[in-house]
């Protein structure tokens, strides 16, 4: 009698199971995950998250030169940026018909950290809309730290036998000014492809905008025996490597630019 009952409970289990299948086996707010249209991120979802920039507008900063920075994504929305410039006088695209500072030569390195804040947003409290998260793409905070030094040599005069109240006679000499510089913003900005082809959008644009603080100081080498010379003849908190005179110490700082950048 018992087996007659187990084998009837049996049969009418597998009689019932294409109904009680179709029942979820979860609570009703799990919700399947929706597939993603990729179609129009496929450029830049084969790349390996390398990202090499070029900075047009440092070619026509105060201190001019060739800025160029590579990006490399280290997680979904985290990477790291870097690069150098370099620039003088004879690679400057609007030169100066007189100008003392035919020699200078600016030097600028930068390191940033990014994270990107594109996130998934919820359409409405029962379905969720997914954001393709296009990385390296999208707004993004970043912390940026620079160092940059401006080489200028330049020609002086030194007052030597001064110890009667007259000199004796002028020495000319050849020196080097430096300029230091270095700062940290805070910057915000957004990075966006363009749409080289229908294949291809891995042509990004960059533009960002930050504030922070720098700091400015100079030294001069290669003044021969300046210890022996008249005080008012050297003047080591001067600015010699251009005509703005600019003053040494900290001050806050402001950074505005756009870069131009290809995703390999």
């Amino acid at each position: 009698m018992r087996a007659f009952i187990l084998v009837g409970f049996g049969g009418l289990l597998l009689l019932t199971r294409p109904v009680w299948a179709q029942f979820p086996v979860t609570d009703s707010f799990d919700r399947p995950t929706e597939r993603i249209d990729t179609v129009r991120v496929e450029g830049l979802r084969k790349a390996p998250g390398w990202v090499v920039k070029w900075n047009p507008l440092a070619m026509i900063d105060f201190d001019s030169r060739y800025q160029f920075d590579v990006e490399r994504m280290v997680g979904r929305r985290y990477s790291i940026q870097g690069g150098v410039g370099y620039g003088n006088e004879r690679i400057q695209i609007a030169k100066q018909v007189d100008n003392r500072f035919r020699e200078r030569e600016v030097w600028r390195t930068q390191l940033e950290g990014r994270l990107y804040t594109d996130r998934d947003l919820p359409q409405n409290r029962w379905r969720r809309v997914r954001t393709v998260t296009q990385t390296p793409l999208g707004n993004y905070l970043a912390i940026n730290t620079f160092y940059k030094q401006v080489n200028a040599p330049f020609e002086g005069t030194l007052a030597r036998g001064c110890d009667d109240g007259s000199c004796q006679f002028f020495e000319r000499y050849s020196a080097r000014a430096v300029r230091y510089v270095m700062g940290a913003h805070l910057k915000m900005g957004h990075q966006g492809s363009i749409q080289v082809s229908p294949n291809n959008n891995r042509l990004l644009l960059d533009v960002y905008a930050g504030i922070g603080i720098r700091w400015r100081w100079f030294r001069q080498f290669g003044i021969p025996n300046y210890e022996d010379a008249r005080p008012e003849f050297i003047d080591a908190d001067r600015d010699l490597t251009s005509e703005w005179s600019l003053q040494r110490g900290r001050f806050p700082s402001l950074m505005l630019g756009l870069q131009i950048g290809y995703t390999l």
